[in-house]
């Protein structure tokens, strides 16, 4: 069977330990609950386990940040990052609604397209379509109806790309 829960706790792990264990974290997707607490660890590594669960710097580092697991670090400080669903895409959606949505309010989406691949393009509509219906994971003041106006104006723009490519 695959490992759902692992009791870190009280192992004198260290910041350098915490980073390999966040690295690990972000590929796995079977763990559920991660248990840390009462380690050597300071408090500059609550950004590093953050960034396991939700990484926002790209589009892509969403997409593959942990969708699984919720991290126990302190007493009943517990980090979940929209992980609440026993569905990973789920989870996932919720998440890259969320970065869509704060980029939405300066309508900043669009320059940070470049990296991603035109195929994930479907992907973030679909997302967008049915996180518009759910208050749990984007700004409420954002409208989905901005952010597929984005989205689709970053499509107009590679669409002549694409067309010269095929």
């Amino acid at each position: 069977p695959r490992l759902k829960e692992l009791n870190l706790t009280d192992n004198s792990f260290d910041e350098s330990d915490a980073e390999l264990i966040a690295n690990a974290l972000r590929s796995n997707t079977t763990l559920r609950h991660l248990y840390i607490a009462e380690n050597r660890m300071g408090d500059d590594v609550f950004d590093v386990w953050c960034r396991a669960l939700y990484d926002e710097s790209s589009l892509n580092s969403v997409a593959d940040s942990n969708h699984r697991c919720n991290i126990r670090l302190v007493g009943s400080l517990t980090l979940c990052w929209n992980n609440s669903s026993q569905d990973m895409g789920e989870n996932r959606g919720r998440k890259i609604y969320r970065l869509l949505s704060s980029r939405n309010k300066t309508m900043s989406n669009v320059q940070h397209f470049g990296d991603i691949d035109v195929k994930l393009l479907p992907n973030m509509l679909e997302t967008v379509q049915k996180q518009k219906y759910s208050n749990d994971g984007g700004n409420d003041n954002v409208k989905a109806s901005s952010i597929v106006y984005e989205i689709m104006r970053f499509w107009d723009q590679v669409t002549p790309f694409i067309r010269q490519v095929s």
